[in-house]
C-alpha cells in the first residue's frame, strides 16, 4: 500500500511538473501608442516586448475595463467586470467579493506555485483581501491603486506589503526596481517541480509620472519625455522576466500574456500618454479607453505563429478559462449569491488551431456609478458593431506627436454620445463616424440587448459604513510604523 501511494504522488508529481508555466503581465494605463509593437511610435523604446510580440503573436483586439481596479478583478476570477466590480476600491468598496474563487486558488488545485508582485487593487479594507488570503503563495506590492513611485507614500501612509505583513525596510526605491528584483528571484529560486503562476501587476506607468533620470531621453519632446522613460522601465523589466525564464529553462514549456490594464490616461492626470490612433482616453468606452495593446508569447505559442496578428475578439476575463483549461482544470466557479464564470478559453484562437474567437459580445461597462467623478457612460460591442451611451466626453482624437505644447489637459471639445452612438469598429476602428442615424435596427437592436445585460449587473460590496471588527485607518496606520494596513476583519 505504501509502495502504491508512493507511485501515485510520484505521478502526480510528474504530471504537475509538465503542466506549463503561467505568467500574467499588466502594465498601468500604458496608452496603446507609446509601445513600438502596437503602431510603431519612432519615440517609444520598447525592444523587449516588441521582440516577445514579434516572437510571439499580438493580441489586436484585448478588451478590458475602461479604468484599473475592473480590469483586474476581472481576469482574477474569470467574470466580466460587469459580474463582479465596476469600481475602483479606495479605502473601503469595491474589491472581489470572497466568494468568489481567484485564479491563483483555482490553480494551486493542480499543484502550482503562485505569485503576486506589484499592484494589487482588489480591496484593501480587510486583511481577507490581500493577495496571499485569496490564493497567492506570496505577494510583494502595493495594495491601493497609486503611490509615489520613489518612496511608497500615499496621502494616507506607506504603502508596501508583503504576505500579511507591511515590508517594512524595503521601501524607498524605485518601485519597478523592487518588483523586478523580486521577479527574478521568484523565477530563480522556483521548485521546477511544480508548474509556476505569476501575477506582474506592474506599477509603470501610473501617475504620478516619475523615472529615474537614466531612462529619460533628451530627443524626446519635454511632454513626452519622462512617460515615454517609464515605458522603457517597463519593458527593461519584463526583459528581465523573460531572461530569467530562459536561463531557468522554463521559456520553452511557458505562456506569457501582457496586456494593459486600460488605455491610457490621455485626457486626465496630466495627459501624459497617447493611445493614437484610436479615439478616447482612459476612463471612456471607446477604443482609446478598452482596447490595449497585448501579446501572447513563450514556448506555447507555435513558431509558425510567430508575428501574426490576431484580430478576433479577446477580453481580460478570457484567461481564467483559459489558464485553468492548461493547468487541466474545470474553469467553472459556481458558487452561490454570485454569476458564474464568464471567461471563454482562447488558446486554440491564440495558437491557430482556430480562426475565429468563441467571444462575439464584449459588455464594457453597464449601469454603474462612477465614485471616482470622471465620466461616465456605457458600452457594448456586439459582432462589427458598437453602442456607446452617456457622459463620454473624453472621446478625443490624438496625433503620432500627442502630447505636446499645445495640448489642454482636460479642456474637453467632446459632446460624448448621450442618446448613443453606434459604430461600426471593423471598417471604422477610429469611431469616427456614428452610424446610429442610417442603421436604426441595429442601434436599437443593440440598445435593447445592453437593457437586458444591465439586469444581470453585480458590484461587490463592501460597504462604507461596515464597523464591525474595524479601527479608523489613521491608528492602524500608526500601529503599524506609518504603513498601510487591512482595518478590519471579518
Amino acid at each position: 500500500m505504501k509502495a502504491a501511494k508512493m507511485l501515485s504522488l510520484l505521478a502526480v508529481s510528474a504530471q504537475a511538473a509538465q503542466l506549463p508555466n503561467l505568467i500574467l503581465m499588466l502594465g498601468d494605463d500604458v496608452g496603446y501608442y507609446n509601445m513600438g509593437f502596437t503602431e510603431n511610435n519612432p519615440e517609444a523604446y520598447s525592444p523587449n516586448m516588441d521582440e516577445l510580440a514579434a516572437g510571439g503573436v499580438q493580441l489586436r483586439r484585448h478588451y478590458v475595463y475602461k479604468y484599473c481596479s475592473p480590469t483586474r478583478s476581472s481576469m482574477m476570477t474569470g467574470r466580466l467586470p460587469i459580474h463582479v466590480n465596476q469600481q475602483n476600491p479606495g479605502e473601503s468598496g469595491g474589491g472581489v467579493d470572497l466568494r468568489f474563487t481567484m485564479l491563483p486558488a483555482k490553480l494551486k488545485e493542480a499543484g502550482y506555485s503562485t505569485h503576486h508582485v506589484g499592484k494589487w487593487h482588489l480591496g484593501a479594507t480587510f486583511i481577507e483581501n490581500v493577495p496571499v488570503k485569496r490564493g497567492f503563495d506570496t505577494s510583494i506590492g502595493y495594495l491601493q491603486g497609486s503611490e509615489d513611485h520613489f518612496t511608497q507614500k500615499t496621502p494616507a501612509g506607506i504603502d508596501l506589503f508583503e504576505n500579511l505583513e507591511p515590508a517594512y525596510g524595503q521601501n524607498g526605491t524605485y518601485g519597478a526596481y523592487i518588483y523586478t528584483t523580486e521577479i527574478s528571484k521568484l523565477v530563480d529560486n522556483h521548485d521546477k517541480s511544480k508548474p509556476f503562476f505569476l501575477y506582474a501587476a506592474y506599477q509603470n506607468t501610473h501617475f504620478p509620472y516619475e523615472v529615474p533620470d537614466s531612462y529619460l531621453n533628451s530627443s524626446i519632446d519635454p511632454t513626452r519625455r519622462t512617460y515615454q522613460a517609464m515605458v522603457r522601465v517597463l519593458d527593461e523589466s519584463i526583459g528581465n522576466l523573460t531572461a530569467a525564464l530562459k536561463r531557468n529553462d522554463m521559456w520553452d514549456n511557458t505562456l506569457m500574456i501582457y496586456s494593459a490594464d486600460n488605455g491610457g490616461a490621455s485626457a486626465i492626470e496630466g495627459c501624459a500618454s497617447n493611445n493614437y490612433p484610436l479615439r478616447g482616453s482612459k476612463h471612456t468606452d471607446y477604443e482609446g479607453g478598452v482596447r490595449v495593446g497585448a501579446f501572447a508569447a513563450g514556448g506555447l505559442i507555435p513558431q509558425e505563429m510567430a508575428g501574426k496578428k490576431i484580430e478576433g475578439y479577446i477580453h481580460v476575463a478570457d484567461w481564467y478559462a483559459t489558464f485553468s483549461k492548461l493547468a487541466g482544470l474545470d474553469p467553472e466557479d459556481n458558487q452561490q449569491g454570485v454569476p458564474d464564470i464568464d471567461s471563454l478559453d482562447v488558446f486554440d484562437l491564440i495558437t491557430g488551431k482556430n480562426a475565429t474567437s468563441p467571444r462575439t459580445e464584449i459588455p464594457l461597462s453597464v449601469n454603474h456609478e462612477n465614485i471616482l467623478g470622471f465620466p461616465t457612460g456605457q458600452g457594448l460591442i456586439q459582432g462589427e458593431w458598437k453602442y456607446v451611451v452617456g457622459n463620454e466626453n473624453a472621446g478625443i482624437w490624438m496625433s503620432p506627436t500627442y502630447p505636446n505644447s499645445s495640448t489642454e489637459c482636460g479642456n474637453f471639445h467632446d459632446p460624448g454620445c448621450p442618446n448613443g452612438c453606434l459604430f461600426n469598429i471593423i471598417n471604422d476602428p477610429t469611431e469616427r463616424h456614428d452610424l446610429s442615424q442610417s442603421q436604426p435596427q441595429i442601434f436599437n437592436q443593440l440598445k435593447t440587448r445592453l437593457s437586458e445585460i444591465a439586469k444581470t449587473v453585480f458590484q461587490t460590496g463592501w460597504p462604507a459604513n461596515y464597523t464591525q471588527n474595524c479601527t479608523d485607518q489613521a491608528t492602524v496606520t500608526a500601529a503599524h510604523q506609518g504603513f498601510l494596513f487591512p482595518r478590519c476583519t471579518l
